[in-house]
């Protein structure tokens, strides 16, 4: 029999924290995560999205082992930006056993219907702006820096218990040791002509180059589907986590006339030192984490956009061309861009111009609570 305990003590919390040391075993692709960076992020006091959030975290446990977990959680600024009554599902983990997994959705749907919502989507976790989606194919290549993986039976076990497709997202890949030549000759035809800038970000002035971030990011995306704003402590929560990782020279901004209009993001493959480490920062996986973080040649272009206006311009190929040019002269010989949304066709088609093919699709869930 399962039995389903919402998570209200430390034990219960290192239960949560690391059962999917266990799911994920023997599972070679799967990519540890930092165990103390995992405590944070379920942190009331560290993590600032609980500032605008209702959270439960759930456990199942079988004959008293735990065996499955979930976040089911409430954020009321998406629902307040959407106009929506939706809840959301995050973090999940379970064994391949559907009593297990069915036991943890309805308590999700539960937590849901208690609290007056209409609709029930994930995994989030916790929204769209962290680690979003599932992942239905491609099992046997591991996950790149703050993307999502899962074993190949997820998807059925969501789906059995009648979940639907609410949105795909894909992943493109491009293994290209060269700027194509077109895209350099294009980039300065537009600069010219759209007159507009492209400079690297300043991070010996953190703090103003992070408002200027945030302020492009909530406008350039404020339409795309389940797009939620960051919160000024969300940002530079994020911001700083981000600082740890990245690469100085891999960070730019788009200007017009000094006004900035559009950024881009790549950063280095962490998980790839990441993985040699199982989670835990102790003074020899330190050296393990610095020897092989030299080591990485591939990147992640994690968010990349223009606010509405600005775009047509060429600023979205100019900003392309300067992540290629950097990233090749530093020695990077591959790159993810994700993830995209999949009706997301202007920009799968500037990807796909450049060589980019889909690798990888995750999809987001929805179930109806009414």
């Amino acid at each position: 029999m399962v039995q389903v305990e919402e998570v209200k003590n430390k034990r219960q919390l290192r239960e949560f924290v690391m059962l999917p040391f266990t799911v994920y075993k023997r599972d070679c692709c799967w990519v540890p995560p930092l165990i103390r960076e995992e405590y944070a992020t379920f942190s009331p006091t560290k993590n600032p999205f609980f500032k605008h959030a209702r959270v439960k975290l759930l456990l199942a446990y079988k004959d008293g082992v735990p065996v499955g977990r979930i976040s089911s959680h409430i954020d009321f600024n998406f629902n307040e930006f959407w106009g929506t009554r939706t809840a959301q599902w995050g973090f999940f983990e379970s064994i391949n056993d559907p009593d297990v997994s069915s036991a943890l959705f309805e308590a999700a749907v539960d937590f849901g219907r208690r609290n007056g919502m209409e609709t029930l989507l994930g995994p989030l976790s916790f929204s769209t702006n962290n680690i979003t989606g599932m992942l239905i194919d491609a099992f046997d290549l591991s996950p790149v820096v703050m993307m999502p993986y899962n074993p190949s039976y997820y998807p059925e076990l969501v789906e059995l218990f009648g979940f639907t497709k609410a949105k795909d997202l894909v992943a493109y890949t491009i293994e290209k040791p060269e700027v194509p030549e077109r895209l350099t000759r294009a980039s300065e035809i537009l600069k010219k002509r759209g007159k507009f800038t492209i400079r690297k970000f300043d991070f010996s002035h953190l703090d103003d180059e992070v408002k200027i971030l945030r302020s492009i990011y909530n406008r350039a995306w404020e339409r795309n589907w389940g797009f939620v704003p960051m919160t000024d402590d969300e940002f530079s929560h994020t911001a700083r986590q981000l600082k740890q990782i990245a690469d100085k020279d891999l960070v730019f901004i788009a200007e017009v006339k000094g006004e900035p209009v559009g950024f881009s993001l790549a950063i280095p493959d962490i998980n790839f030192a990441l993985k040699k480490i199982n989670g835990r920062l102790t003074p020899i996986a330190l050296f393990k984490l610095l020897w092989y973080s030299r080591k990485i040649t591939k990147l992640r272009v994690i968010t990349f956009g223009v606010v509405s206006g600005f775009r047509n311009r060429g600023i979205e190929a100019a900003l392309i061309h300067k992540t290629f040019e950097e990233g090749i002269r530093k020695g990077y010989r591959s790159a993810e861009l994700s993830w995209v949304l999949e009706d997301n066709h202007p920009m799968r088609n500037e990807i796909e111009k450049l060589g980019g093919r889909v690798y990888k699709t995750y999809r987001l869930y929805s179930l109806s609570l009414v």
